[in-house]
């Protein structure tokens, strides 16, 4: 045989290979979402945070956020416009800046500071419980199990809209 096509042959084991992996490593992570997700009750969250959530109702609007980040300013002022429609939902900030920090700038932006429920949280401590760190996340919480999580800016209206549905 010649050089050539051993060359030829590793060269394609190498590749079957590499797309192997790939396709497994996705295959895992996309379980570890779907298995994080299947088990993301309020609960669940609370302990994983290591604070308890039991005593809010549904629903449960969890924010983590960040003051200094653009886009979690855009989402917590435009949840603020929509404080009416939100008066029946439990709002539960989390952030990794301090609770003070979060407090003040929620009270800032114009939320009554009876109404804040802030936790200040390791980002590992996030990440193991959601999967993420990003900024900002929301997860809707109804009957004490997620009902949609986002990430990014998301539209009120698509927040309500969830927020509203019992299924």
């Amino acid at each position: 045989m010649s050089r050539k096509r051993i060359a030829g042959i590793v060269f394609a084991l190498l590749m079957i290979s590499a797309i192997g992996f790939f396709a497994l490593s996705v295959s895992k992570k996309h379980n570890r979402r779907e298995e994080i997700k299947s088990t993301m009750t309020l609960s669940n969250l609370g302990e994983s945070l290591d604070f308890s959530l039991s005593q809010y109702l549904d629903p449960t609007l969890v924010l983590i956020v960040n003051s200094e980040c653009e886009h979690c300013q855009w989402q917590v002022e435009a949840l603020h416009q929509q404080n009416l429609a939100l008066d029946m939902t439990n709002l539960i900030f989390i952030s990794i800046e301090s609770r003070d920090t979060l407090i003040n700038y929620l009270t800032e932006v114009g939320f009554s500071e009876r109404k804040i429920v802030a936790f200040e949280k390791e980002p590992k401590l996030i990440k193991a419980a959601i999967g993420s760190v990003s900024t900002p996340q929301l997860l809707i919480y109804n009957q004490n199990q997620l009902v949609k999580h986002y990430k990014g800016e998301t539209r009120v209206d698509l927040i309500l809209k969830s927020l509203s549905d019992e299924d």
